[in-house]
C-alpha cells in the first residue's frame, strides 16, 4: 500500500487590507516594508490557488503545509489562508499545518 502526500511550504498569505500605523508597531513594520518593497510579487495568492487546484486534481491522500502561513501574523491573514486552503477540504483531502 502506498500513501501519496502533497506538500506546500512557506505560502506567506499576504494581508488584503492597509494596516494602520498602530498595527505596524514593533517588528511588524519591518516585515510590512519588506513585503511591500521586495516580496509582494513573490507571494501572489494566484500561485497558491493554482497549487491547491493542482493538488485537488492529483488527489493525494493528504497535504502537509509547512513553513510560514502568513507574512505578518494578522488574524485576517490566517482567515485568508484558511479560505484559500478550504478547497482541499471541499475535495475531501485532509490537510495539516506544521
Amino acid at each position: 500500500m502506498s500513501i501519496r502526500i502533497g506538500h506546500l511550504s512557506d505560502i506567506h498569505v499576504p494581508i488584503d487590507f492597509r494596516p494602520t500605523a498602530r498595527d505596524l508597531m514593533g517588528k511588524r513594520l519591518t516585515g510590512y516594508l519588506n513585503f511591500r518593497w521586495r516580496r509582494q510579487q513573490e507571494y501572489d495568492v494566484t500561485v497558491l490557488q493554482a497549487a491547491v487546484a493542482a493538488l485537488i486534481k492529483e488527489q493525494p491522500d493528504a497535504v502537509i503545509i509547512s513553513g510560514d502561513l502568513t507574512n505578518l501574523a494578522y488574524h485576517q491573514e490566517f482567515e485568508r489562508a484558511h479560505a484559500l486552503l478550504a478547497p482541499l477540504s471541499d475535495a475531501n483531502i485532509p490537510w495539516f499545518v506544521i
